[in-house]
């Protein structure tokens, strides 16, 4: 099978067409050496990542999440500090969710986010943390947990703004329309609203990630392009709490993937070609059942 797929001469020109040099003296070099890769050359399979590459975090109470209060955010807006404790999140309150994406499904990662920013557009506290490993790692899970988060933990009536649209469009539904069995998010929902009560005002859309500094905007838009700034790193270091694939194992499964994908262009252009065994004089020998307790459980 190797000798057909990488080293077969009568096939040559349609192998470097397809897969290029160097990618034939890759897999040449893997036979050679008896490497690991070789059955990867040979079968365009490897070993998931996912077998090996720590999982999300699953929810233990508060573990990783973080809370953290800006100082000197509140000096720079003429505000005395209060201790961490004491930050009280009301008022507007803005959002965000971000997500590490991966080819490998198994390997991204998301995470959440929720920020107190002062009317002179300076940090004043955040919270973020992982999204937590029952749910898809994705953008959107990032988003709705961060409605959740944010929802448990106001001290006062609060707007929360967010810059997902699917966030905001379910929030302004009726109270019997918000909720569905069919609707991926419910619960996220529900935490939002039942932990809120009736602190929550309601949830505005703002534009995502555009530039605050912006000539020609009013100063309300560029808070919240500031605010969805910070929301935004805030989510990104909550996805990072996560374990993540090391640099080495994501450009590993790249090579992996691009080895696989040109066996698969190999296979499908030189195998067919290839003139099938006369078996015609060769007798079927009809293999032994096992016996019971020896084979499938299914047997």
């Amino acid at each position: 099978m190797f000798h057909r797929l990488w080293e077969c001469e009568a096939c040559q020109d349609d192998r470097v067409e397809l897969v290029g040099m160097e990618m034939i003296q890759y897999a040449r070099e893997a036979c050679e050496s008896n490497s690991a890769d070789l059955i990867n050359f040979l079968t365009g399979t490897f070993a998931h990542p996912g077998d090996y590459v720590p999982p999300p975090i699953s929810q233990q109470g508060m573990d990783g999440v973080q809370v953290e209060n800006f100082e000197q955010g509140y000096l720079d807006s003429g505000l005395v500090p209060p201790g961490p404790e004491l930050v009280r999140f009301e008022g507007s309150i803005i959002l965000d969710g971000s997500c590490f994406q991966s080819v490998v499904r198994e390997l991204a990662r998301a995470g959440w986010a929720f920020v107190l920013v002062s009317n002179q557009g300076h940090m004043l506290a955040r919270v973020f943390g992982p999204a937590w490993a029952h749910l898809p790692q994705s953008s959107q899970a990032g988003e709705f947990s961060a409605l959740a988060a944010a929802g448990v933990n106001l001290d006062g009536p609060a707007s929360l703004l967010s810059d997902f649209a699917s966030v905001v469009s379910v929030c302004a539904r009726n109270p019997g329309d918000r909720l569905g069995g069919q609707r991926a998010y419910t619960g996220s929902v529900l935490e939002a609203f039942s932990g809120a009560g009736p602190n929550l005002e309601g949830v505005v859309k703002v534009a995502a990630h555009k530039d605050a500094a912006e000539t020609g905007i009013s100063a309300l838009e560029s808070w919240r392009r500031s605010g969805n700034d910070f929301a935004d790193l805030a989510a990104k270091r909550g996805a990072g709490i996560h374990p993540q694939a090391s640099p080495d194992v994501l450009t590993r499964v790249d090579y992996n993937i691009k080895v696989g994908k040109a066996v698969i262009l190999l296979a499908a252009k030189v195998l067919p070609g290839w003139l099938k065994l006369d078996l015609s004089g060769v007798s079927y020998t009809k293999p032994l059942r096992p016996q019971r307790g020896e084979g499938s459980p299914h047997d």
